[in-house]
């Protein structure tokens, strides 16, 4: 059962097929999910973001609050401190001199208390996200999204896309909608070792699980091309789906992630919910190919998809995202420059580390 072919789409365009509707995004905010599914998830701890925070994610420049001891870009060390997940910038006529003066005097005591506190609760190690997505592509800041301090947390969120798109774009593909929520949230979560083959996603459409993808496509792993060891892991999933998830879950389509566990157990752990659209990545599917498959008449189980060889295997989306401007348009510079740049980047996050 590693691959079922699917019926031949029907008349359809991308639209009708992946947009969505701003109360599915909203449902899939892990603020608005978490509660009903702790049990069977992450532990994670959810802090509420004020509108300075966002604002200070906002600014241009990775430097951190000075609760931190990080102080602007340029700027030499603040004597009293001890210092270490696009757009975003203002439109404003002075809007560098604002940048400038809200990196510098940005303060947030209260939280980094609150992200210290619940670093430790949850053992030592967090991922960090908000309301949607995690900085995976400031990845490459830290080397891992990892983190063991509020420092490294501030870092990730402040230098990641993905996280200004949450800020800026959450119902961008909405049909007639807001711009954006009106308040956000810190999630933390327990860090955990999670094997990548063990990653799956789903989507559910008119409350029925139709198809499963394997969720890291960056990787070949070949078990995940027995039929039998699928067919397993698309029964315990399927199970898990229907015991805690299919009636509880407020929508008729969406997606959500889990993890299975070694054999025998194979346990099945929920790692998020997303919108059934656009800006959910459907993987080794397309959208349009989706909703055939979700809209047939014919009932069938979930279609599945696995990465079958090394040909198959995709870069990851996050590799387009994480690298930054300077060192993207590698063609103005030299060599020794581009060593330079990265040589002055990683010595300051070592510095503030010390």
């Amino acid at each position: 059962m590693v691959e079922t072919t699917p019926p031949e789409p029907q008349s359809t365009n991308g639209a009708s097929a992946s947009t969505m509707r701003e109360e599915e995004v909203t449902a899939c905010s892990f603020d608005n999910w978490y509660a009903k599914f702790k049990d069977i998830s992450l532990r994670s701890s959810i802090i509420p973001l004020s509108e300075d925070f966002v604002k200070f994610l906002l600014t241009d420049g990775i430097s951190m609050p000075g609760s931190v001891g990080f102080n602007a870009a340029g700027d030499d060390a603040n004597d009293d401190n001890d210092s270490e997940w696009g757009d975003g910038g203002s439109d404003s006529e002075d809007g560098n001199d604002s940048r400038q003066e809200s990196t510098q005097v940005a303060n947030f005591p209260e939280l980094q208390l609150q992200v210290e506190e619940a670093i430790a609760h949850l053992g030592g190690s967090v991922l960090p996200k908000l309301n949607w997505s995690a900085p995976k592509d400031a990845r490459w800041i830290l080397g891992s999204l990892k983190c063991d301090t509020a420092l490294e947390v501030f870092t990730l969120l402040k230098a990641s896309d993905f996280v200004a798109h949450d800020l800026c774009h959450s119902f961008d593909h909405c049909e007639e909608s807001r711009r954006r929520p009106e308040e956000f949230v810190l999630v933390l979560r327990r860090w955990y070792d999670l094997n990548e083959a063990g990653e799956f996603r789903c989507f559910v459409h008119s409350g029925r699980l139709v198809a499963v993808s394997q969720r890291v496509t960056s990787a070949h792993f070949p078990h995940l091309s027995e039929a039998a060891f699928m067919d397993d892991v698309v029964a315990q999933v399927s199970a898990s789906f229907e015991a805690h998830i299919q009636n509880v879950f407020p929508l008729e389509r969406y997606v959500f992630d889990v993890f299975v566990g070694k054999p025998p157990r194979k346990k099945v752990s929920l790692i998020d919910f997303s919108p059934w659209g656009a800006t959910t990545d459907p993987l080794l599917f397309e959208w349009e190919e989706l909703h055939a498959i979700a809209t047939s008449e014919a009932a069938q189980p979930p279609v599945v998809r696995t990465v079958k060889n090394e040909a198959e295997v995709r870069s990851k989306i996050e590799n387009y995202h994480q690298l930054p401007m300077e060192i993207a348009q590698l063609g103005g510079y030299s060599n020794q420059e581009v060593e330079e740049l990265c040589g002055r980047a990683q010595a300051g996050i070592s510095a503030q580390q010390s």
